[in-house]
């Protein structure tokens, strides 16, 4: 068979595998269903730690115009409504969960003036809605979506909607905005709002999953990442401020990163020069060599998210369905930047090709060791978005999106970026019980060195960057080798 050599062949392929199997049918939604695998290993996490908040989702946005909040309310309420799964609890009955979807929910908005306050009200309202972005939520009493908004003059707003993750993914948000937009624009204007039902829902989807997708069914997957991984290292040893804690504490915070445009254009023109080749690739590449700068560790697994919606009837539903994937090729310092990027093209198209085995059959199947101050088979991921998901724009409002703080950290290391088409930025989600802040910063400045080094020479080999000062040097070098892990000098 023909290797895939760009993302649209393995698109094809996947799209004529699933039409191979039954259409999603729509069941009793009265009864109890089963969780999909991606809620599976959602709901296990909250059991362990339910005060953990590393998996709410939030959208933030600061609001300029006159906001109806009964409008903006009455039409979060009809999304509800209309979709299931934000309607949906889980529970448990003789130690197996199941989603129980609520007749009817409606929530109130939280709302709190600040303009009241002689000075700093534009500070005190963003810190509200930022403590509401970090409370918990309760899976099986619901509901397990909340929106807030803070007003800190006239006609000025904060707004965040805050979901769980085990209810949606990153495209769902983009779905939910889609739907706000109609249904305010329809509140405003006095419209009949007359939508027919959704004539598949995630519960549906649940079922259908859990009846064709098995051990069986997807061996032949299940074996390449057997294969694949049999000889993997499943720990990447980076140097750390802090000794690692017995256990994870999933303590974490974020840094901001924003890659200047001139680079973004020269990764663009090498993308535009080699057949297949995608940003995401590219990015992922860089990454990929800054870890082994750090680590000298030739072999690296790094996590990533895909979107998973190879069926026409999940394309456009809210629910979870993103999986994750493992990234894991070898690379040497005699590796010219090119041969680093061609190789992880073609790493990305055999694992898209394989995407649709659940990342907890992969832990079960390989039996990693038991440690508890990790992540099982990887501890660094990276996400990266080629659609901004987080526009929402209502008639004549000037909506414009805030970065909420998040304290909460689920692996060592996060790159999560998003490519907005000017610009390509994101941040960094980092375990605070093991780096310092300043750890991080002088990370994301290396990256971007590397990513520049990649535009400048393409076919330089890793063995000839040197991103240190001396003094960097000194710091990493020197002052980390308490941690007693083993440093490169060309970090």
């Amino acid at each position: 068979m023909t290797k895939p050599s760009t993302y649209w062949d393995v698109a094809k392929k996947l799209i004529q595998e699933q039409r191979l199997l039954p259409d999603i049918q729509p069941i009793d939604r009265r009864e109890r269903h089963p969780l999909t695998y991606q809620q599976q290993r959602m709901w296990f996490f909250h059991k362990l730690y339910s005060f953990n908040t590393a998996y709410n989702m939030c959208s933030a946005f600061c609001i300029k115009g006159e906001l109806d909040t009964a409008k903006f309310k009455n039409s979060l309420n009809a999304i509800i409504k209309r979709h299931h799964i934000l309607r949906t609890v889980f529970r448990e009955d003789k130690g197996q969960p199941y989603q129980s979807i609520l007749s009817k929910l409606e929530i109130d908005l939280s709302y709190k003036d600040f303009q009241g306050l002689e000075k700093d009200n534009k500070k005190y309202a963003l810190n509200w809605i930022t403590e509401e972005a970090k409370r918990p939520f309760s899976l099986w009493e619901g509901p397990l979506i909340r929106c807030a908004i803070s007003q800190f003059d006239m006609e000025k707003f904060y707004l965040i909607i805050v979901m769980h993750h085990i209810i949606a993914d990153g495209w769902s948000i983009g779905r939910i905005y889609q739907e706000i937009v109609s249904f305010y624009e329809k509140f405003s204007s006095n419209k009949k709002i007359n939508l027919p039902d959704l004539p598949i829902q995630y519960s549906d989807f649940a079922v259908w999953q859990q009846s064709h997708y098995n051990k069986d069914t997807l061996k032949k997957q299940l074996n390449y990442w057997k294969n694949k991984l049999a000889n993997a290292n499943y720990v990447l040893e980076l140097p750390t401020d802090f000794s690692r804690p017995p256990y994870e504490t999933f303590r974490g915070n974020t840094y901001e990163v924003f890659i200047p445009k001139n680079i973004i254009k020269g990764l663009r023109d090498i993308k535009n020069n080699h057949k297949g080749l995608t940003l995401f690739m590219i990015l992922l590449s860089a990454f990929r060599i800054l870890l082994y700068l750090y680590t000298q560790q030739e072999d690296i697994i790094i996590g990533s998210t895909i979107a998973n919606r190879n069926r026409k009837e999940i394309k456009d539903m809210i629910g979870f369905f993103v999986n994750t994937i493992l990234l894991y090729t070898g690379l040497s310092s005699n590796y010219s930047f090119m041969e680093v990027i061609m190789s992880e093209k073609n790493n990305c198209l055999e694992a898209y090709m394989n995407q649709d085995v659940p990342f907890e059959w992969l832990v079960d199947e390989l039996k990693p060791l038991r440690d508890r101050s990790r992540n099982p088979l990887f501890q660094v991921m990276f996400n990266f978005q080629n659609v901004p998901r987080d526009k929402l724009e209502i008639g004549e409002l000037d909506m414009q999106p805030v970065i909420i703080e998040r304290e909460g950290a689920m692996f060592d290391l996060l790159l999560s970026l998003t490519d907005r088409g000017d610009r390509v930025g994101g941040r960094i989600e980092y375990n605070t019980d093991i780096f310092k802040t300043e750890t991080i910063e002088r990370f994301a400045k290396n990256y971007i060195k590397v990513l520049e080094s990649i535009i400048i020479n393409p076919k330089q080999r890793i063995s000839e960057i040197n991103l240190m000062s001396e003094k960097e040097y000194k710091e990493i070098v020197v002052d980390w080798n308490k941690t007693e892990s083993h440093y490169s000098n060309n970090m």
